[in-house]
């Protein structure tokens, strides 16, 4: 593990481990090999033994907001792109407790210096993404069977 786990955070009856707090700063070096260094704005770690698309666990931003009813999905382009996939999508972040669409692009832009790898931004009720991770069984989660609520960048709505 790159990030040793800080402490953890009990949200909607999911147990999320935390890697960085609100607040700290979170550093690296990207694949290009330049330093990155971001003052994190929300919590941020994972659900352990739930693997995202990557096959690592899933990324999760916890926020100041428990009461949401929401749960909002960003799905990431691959770094270098793929043309066999157009999509290209290498990751998605998990954004709960978030009041809104626009307070996840707030935090997800304040999060990643490469906002171009953002493609969507998705909402699905708390209780499916709940019941979603707790049915799981094996292999990387499919957050794509949700019943989703898809906010483009560009504003537009589809589901």
């Amino acid at each position: 593990r790159k990030y040793p786990y800080r402490g953890v955070v009990t949200l909607y009856g999911l147990t999320v481990y935390i890697e960085t707090w609100k607040g700290e700063v979170r550093s690296g070096t990207d694949p290009d090999g330049n330093e990155w260094s971001v003052e994190m704005p929300a919590h941020y770690g994972e659900i352990k033994g739930i693997p995202g698309l990557d096959g690592d666990d899933l990324d999760i931003f916890v926020g100041d907001y428990p009461d949401s009813d929401m749960v909002w999905i960003v799905d990431i382009q691959k770094v270098v792109p793929d043309p066999r996939d157009p999509l290209g999508i290498d990751e998605q972040k998990v954004f709960l407790a978030f009041p809104s669409r626009d307070a996840v692009l707030e935090a997800y832009l304040a999060a990643y210096q490469r906002p171009g790898l953002f493609v969507t931004c998705r909402g699905v009720p708390v209780d499916e993404f709940v019941q979603t991770v707790r049915t799981h069984s094996s292999g990387p989660i499919v957050l794509d069977e949700l019943e989703f609520i898809t906010v483009h960048p560009g504003g537009g709505r589809g589901t």
